[in-house]
């Protein structure tokens, strides 16, 4: 929470200087900004491996997660490819929302290929 104050100060510290330094404060908020969400997701995802045993090499879960990377690494590629193409392309402010889709559909890609894995390992 304290990242996030920090952040909006900056943010709001920044409306009132030059250019120059406005683009840097805006950056630095950004970045004070995600960094505890990045770490907050992180530790989430590490408590549910552990809820979810996939982070023992004998279990189902590790199993279905490994071949579910290794599965949607393709799609990464594919994916990665018309993010470029898109942003190549595309002017403006749109290369912002092909960037997240980027990223959703990774994370869709994943996830939907993980549960068919475990679908198909528990039989």
């Amino acid at each position: 929470m304290a990242c996030w104050v920090v952040a909006a100060g900056l943010f709001a510290l920044s409306r009132t200087t030059q250019q120059d330094t406005a683009e840097l404060l805006v950056m630095a908020a950004i970045a004070i900004a995600t960094l505890p969400i990045g770490l907050a997701i992180n530790t989430w995802a590490r408590r549910r491996r552990t809820h979810r045993r996939e982070d023992s090499r004998d279990s189902v879960e590790h199993e279905a997660a490994h071949r579910a990377r290794s599965q949607s690494f393709g799609d990464s590629l594919i994916l990665g490819a018309l993010l470029i193409l898109a942003l190549a392309i595309v002017p403006g402010s749109m290369p912002v929302l092909w960037g997240f889709s980027f990223l959703a559909l990774l994370v869709i890609s994943f996830w939907a290929r993980y549960q068919f894995v475990l679908r198909e390992l528990r039989g």
